[in-house]
């Protein structure tokens, strides 16, 4: 549940970076850019904690909604460049 958390944390920041700039059209583009680079930061400090914790707790088969592999796993067939 906590990676779910940090991800809508991560996305509402990240809205804002991407379209908060649009609200001060006075502000000088280089001032714009600054502070959506720093809240992209702040959105990265969610972000990539959720994703670890994420990948740790539900990895391949144990993600949600995942019911498993129901096939079994075959080799790729040999390439037929290279002989």
């Amino acid at each position: 549940m906590l990676p779910i958390v940090l991800l809508i944390i991560s996305n509402v920041f990240m809205t804002f970076a991407w379209y908060g700039h649009l609200k001060y059209k006075s502000a000088p583009l280089v001032i714009a850019i600054l502070a959506s680079w720093l809240i992209a930061f702040v959105e990265y400090c969610f972000q990539v904690p959720a994703n670890r914790i994420g990948h740790a707790t539900w990895s391949g088969a144990a993600a949600p909604g995942h019911a498993g592999s129901h096939h079994a796993h075959r080799p790729s067939p040999p390439s037929a460049c290279c002989g």
